[in-house]
């Protein structure tokens, strides 16, 4: 059965996108994921010190181009991807790499988890001072 990824491009675009799991298109998003990891592994290799923010320009501006490219946009309807929510691109984007490739995109979450980065823990809600006794 066919493997179908929808994006909701009617605000930026005028229309939605349907793309099929088309040899090209599993060919376009395979591509994408190795130069993406590639973009990767350059970051890491130029900067002795990476962070979490350079990990995220490096993720958003290639799945900004990827997707561009899986959709067919032209250099100017790419630009629009800017615009719309990073967070719908990203999901497109994932979703293609999972049901066309059985691969994952990587994101911040999964960095973090990675690089064993836990969130800050939420201090506690009771006062710290110790309670008199009367």
């Amino acid at each position: 059965m066919a493997k179908v990824v929808h994006f909701d491009g009617k605000q930026a675009f005028g229309k939605d996108f349907e793309i099929l799991d088309t040899y090209t298109n599993v060919q376009l998003v395979n591509a994408g994921l190795i130069r993406l990891f590639n973009k990767i592994s350059d970051y890491e290799a130029k900067n002795d010190s990476v962070t979490l923010m350079g990990y995220q320009e490096v993720i958003s501006s290639a799945v900004l181009e990827e997707t561009a490219k899986l959709l067919g946009l032209s250099k100017t309807d790419a630009n629009k991807l800017k615009d719309i929510s990073y967070s719908d691109v990203f999901d497109f984007y994932a979703e293609a790499a999972d049901k066309f490739l059985a691969m994952t995109v990587p994101s911040i979450d999964s960095i973090k988890d990675v690089m064993g980065i836990d969130e800050p823990a939420v201090a506690d809600q009771d006062d710290p001072k110790p309670k008199e006794t009367v």
